[in-house]
């Protein structure tokens, strides 16, 4: 009549995929904010927190990949500009309209692969 009681355990597949997942989004947040001062703007923080991982944890493992592979491309993005920005600094410009461009993208970018799950629903 009774079972015994055996502790609820994650799938660590998918456990693994939503820690990636989130230092992803930690990694590009923090370029997002070094960004925002360089340019003069307001702060940007999406730190991932207790509700995002709950969130990601009731998704599928196939939309969390996707999401992956979308923060892997912002991430790209922001690199590849980043360094282009670096490299004009280095050479004496300031390149403060591409790093505002750069900016406004990138966290455009972010955001629609941050709500990608909420649109697939």
């Amino acid at each position: 009549m009774f079972s015994p009681l055996a502790p609820i355990q994650s799938d660590s597949r998918s456990q693994a995929a939503i820690d990636s997942l989130l230092a992803r989004i930690d990694a590009i947040d923090t370029v997002l904010a070094v960004l925002n001062h360089q340019v003069g703007t307001g702060g940007h923080n999406v730190a991932p927190t207790l509700a995002t991982r709950a969130a990601l944890a009731e998704l599928d493992l196939a939309t969390i990949k996707r999401m992956a592979m979308e923060m892997d491309a912002v991430s790209a993005v922001l690199q590849a500009g980043y360094t282009a920005l670096q490299s004009a600094r280095k050479r004496g410009h300031w390149a403060h309209a591409a790093a505002v461009m750069l900016m406004r993208e990138s966290a455009e970018a972010f955001a629609a692969a941050l709500s990608l799950p909420i649109v697939e629903r």
